[in-house]
């Protein structure tokens, strides 16, 4: 904006600041009998910071497994933090056959026991029936909606092949030949040892007349003898404070099929023994 000096238009030629102060608008100035824009310093620009980079989620300890996400030991191996947290094996004497809330419960609460939030979920169902196939996979859509928790299918490799992308694997309730789920469990040893070390979930279903506890042998993670059939038994929750019974309702009626495990010490259980055990390792 410029404007006449009042100086000029007074003709008063001693000048004008006796008369005016400041003859100028508000951000300007007089000079040379003209207002002019009053020019302030900027401080000197900052160069942009070097954008963050996320890319190496299978290993990088500052963005394990999703970005931000920092390892305390500070080591990340296959997306996951190595060295934080215990890998967990959970034996469920259940064979979900049939639909049953708080049977369904002890399997949600087995399956987030996994850090990950979002849970990749692996099913090893290659030896039980339709209709435990149908409804472990009921169970597990059920109670995860029910949980607000969010999941996913990982893709099952092969045998004795890292379970990459694995949070939870789950062994469905096993039939057939005792001897051969032993040699299938030695088979998968390696890939179910590798996702213990990071923390992993092991859960073995189990039901009447099953051979999962013998899969479970073959893999190392537990020896106990043959299960008894306890279905239409009423089983208690025998440790309130594990993390696999949480808002599990006692007693509940141990529906179709259901076994224990006779000499086991259970978080659920019957007289008999116990229903459900978890382990850490």
């Amino acid at each position: 904006m410029n404007r006449i000096n009042v100086c000029a238009l007074i003709l008063l030629a001693t000048g004008c600041s006796s008369l005016v102060d400041d003859p100028c608008s508000e951000g300007y100035h007089l000079q040379e009998g003209r207002c002019v824009e009053a020019v302030v310093p900027q401080p000197p620009s900052q160069p942009p910071s070097p954008p963050v980079l996320c890319i190496f989620q299978e290993s990088d300890p500052m963005n394990c497994g999703e970005c931000n996400h920092v390892c305390a030991s500070g080591i990340c191996d296959v997306s996951q933090c190595v060295g934080e947290n215990s890998g967990h094996v959970v034996l469920i004497g259940h064979d979900y056959a049939r639909y049953n809330p708080a049977m369904a419960q002890v399997l949600g609460n087995a399956i987030t026991l996994a850090n990950r939030h979002d849970v990749g979920i692996a099913r090893l169902a290659d030896s039980t029936t339709p209709n435990s196939a149908n409804g472990t996979g009921a169970a597990i859509t059920t109670v995860m909606t029910d949980l607000g928790r969010p999941w996913h299918e990982a893709l099952l490799p092969a045998p004795g092949e890292p379970l990459t992308g694995v949070d939870v694997l789950i062994v469905f309730a096993r039939v057939g030949n005792p001897d051969t789920a032993l040699a299938a469990g030695a088979a998968w040893s390696r890939s179910i040892d590798e996702l213990l070390d990071r923390a992993g979930v092991v859960i073995v279903l189990e039901g009447a007349g099953g051979v999962g506890y013998r899969f479970a042998e073959g893999a190392t993670m537990f020896n106990v003898g043959p299960p008894l059939d306890v279905t239409r038994e009423l089983t208690m929750v025998n440790d309130a404070q594990d993390a696999v019974v949480q808002h599990v309702v006692s007693p509940y009626l141990a529906d179709s099929t259901s076994v224990a495990f006779p000499g086991q010490t259970g978080v659920i259980g019957v007289p008999a023994g116990a229903v459900v055990v978890h382990l850490t390792r």
